[in-house]
């Protein structure tokens, strides 16, 4: 694999695949950083006791099919977690990225990512914001694109490193 692209010293390297656990981690990862995760779980306790009502109410002989039909959708609601994970395989599986041995290098003035098929170089001012976990950073560059670089993928550099530098770079660093 060739060496990134940086101006000046690469001040944190990671290696790692681009392989179906690591997408699906990432976008795990994604959901937990999100601003409304904790929405999304009050939304499934609401729809869970939604489900208890409507069941009541079908089994009582009252169903009609307004009644079969909010069921139906309370369900789907229920279960959107394990669609989600579904349609996040089904995407990395159409990928052209799929097992690409990936190397990330971070600089003083951008970041770059080399693989068998890519070379990428991005300003720091494409990323929007950071968001830290106890074992890598997930990095924004809007709400549709995001980064995750586990620090058990650090070849050249420490955690504490990476963060002072992606701190430094990136104005919105934030906790969870």
């Amino acid at each position: 694999m060739e060496s990134c692209s940086v101006a000046g010293p690469e001040r944190a390297i990671f290696e790692f695949d681009f392989d179906q656990e690591f997408f699906l981690e990432t976008f795990r990862r994604r959901n937990r950083a999100s601003r409304a995760a904790g929405l999304r779980m009050g939304g499934r306790i609401l729809v869970g006791l939604g489900i208890v009502g409507l069941v009541a109410l079908l089994v009582s002989g009252n169903g009609r099919v307004e009644l079969w039909i909010l069921l139906g959708f309370a369900v789907l609601i229920l279960f959107s977690p394990q669609f989600d994970t579904w349609l996040t395989i089904r995407n990395y599986r159409r990928s052209p990225f799929q097992n690409e041995r990936l190397r990330v290098c971070l600089g003083e003035d951008a970041y770059a990512v080399t693989g068998s098929i890519s070379n990428t170089k991005l300003s720091w001012d494409a990323f929007t914001r950071v968001v830290p976990f106890e074992d890598g950073l997930l990095l924004f560059q809007g709400p549709g694109l995001f980064n995750w670089l586990p620090y058990s993928a650090l070849t050249s550099g420490t955690p504490e490193e990476v963060v002072a530098l992606v701190s430094s770079r990136v104005s919105d660093f934030r906790k969870k």
